[in-house]
């Protein structure tokens, strides 16, 4: 079956436009991917790929038994679900998506060049994520999906929220601090004016958490890699000092350490409501998918409407219990 093989080639070309367009269209998302587990489908059924499987090998097992135990958990949590419907579809549209997307991603990443290739993509989006977020911070809007500053004073670029700008630079930035450590000569310079315009965004996005998971998990790239480790030492150490300083200057700190934060009381609120849920369903849960369903149940103030809580291990364990969390 040879015309198989150039269902692989498809597959690997909408890889490339999924990765693409990551940060600025969700639809286009939708539809890569539902092009992207055709071909790879498709690609599937070639004897030689069918036997070429990466999940036979000893070091994906734990990944597939961690994933195999969640998914049980999830699904032992839908009998006694307060919204059975909601549930049954978040395990297939939501979970079993992310699952199939996953196992796309890692079979595909397995072909030889694929990984560097897929780096090499994010890099060009991130400099058009770039040009969205430097031109909302000058302008006031940004040129591609016309997001105002004005709606949060915080840089959000192609996204509606600070916060996804925030998460997508700190998976990008590692990729592209990675490529620059490994170059030479004017590509290197290219590469380290990129991460500093970057880091600059991640800045302005003001997003606290992610500062510090993102110093977190460099910290962590070093450790694991020594050939990262002096620029990434030196990297974290300057965008700690800045990032500080910033707090300091524009007193995000200074609000950040009181009790009336509104962003702190409005969060408490929420951790409360998920706290009581676990109390009151504390093995399997609420159902999966029932969080924002079952949240003026046990309401204890904020605003009085469906909300998440804000907090993935909390509402983890609301959902699936204490067992699904532990899973």
């Amino acid at each position: 079956m040879p015309w198989l093989s150039n269902k692989a080639r498809f597959d690997v070309g909408l890889w490339a436009i999924l990765l693409f367009l990551l940060p600025f269209s969700k639809a286009a998302i939708e539809i890569a991917f539902t092009g992207l587990f055709v071909g790879w489908a498709l690609s599937r059924l070639a004897p030689s790929s069918r036997r070429q499987t990466i999940w036979v090998q000893s070091d994906l097992r734990p990944i597939l038994v961690a994933l195999v135990a969640y998914l049980a958990m999830c699904a032992l949590s839908i009998p006694g679900s307060t919204h059975p419907a909601l549930s049954l579809r978040g395990l297939i549209s939501k979970w079993g998506e992310y699952l199939l997307l996953f196992v796309i991603a890692a079979d595909l990443g397995a072909r030889d060049g694929l990984a560097k290739r897929s780096g090499t993509i994010l890099m060009w989006s991130s400099v058009l994520v770039l040009v969205e977020a430097v031109s909302q911070e000058l302008l006031g809007w940004g040129l591609l999906r016309r997001y105002p500053l004005v709606m949060y004073e915080r840089m959000t670029g192609p996204y509606e929220n600070p916060i996804d700008l925030a998460m997508y630079l700190m998976v990008v930035l590692p990729i592209v601090l990675a490529r620059a450590a490994a170059s030479h000569g004017w590509r290197r310079a290219a590469l380290w004016s990129l991460i500093g315009l970057l880091s600059a965004c991640l800045l302005r996005t003001e997003s606290q958490s992610v500062w510090l998971g993102f110093g977190m998990a460099l910290i962590c790239l070093g450790w694991l890699d020594p050939g990262l480790r002096k620029p990434l030492t030196i990297f974290v150490l300057i965008g700690g000092l800045v990032g500080l300083g910033f707090l300091v200057a524009t007193g995000v700190l200074a609000r950040a350490l009181t009790v009336t934060d509104i962003g702190l009381q409005d969060r408490w609120v929420m951790w409360q409501a998920a706290w009581r849920m676990i109390q009151a369903r504390p093995w399997l849960g609420h159902g999966l998918n029932t969080f924002m369903a079952n949240y003026l149940t046990y309401w204890v103030g904020g605003e009085a409407q469906p909300r998440y809580a804000h907090n993935c291990f909390l509402q983890v364990g609301a959902e699936t219990g204490l067992f699904g969390l532990a899973a």
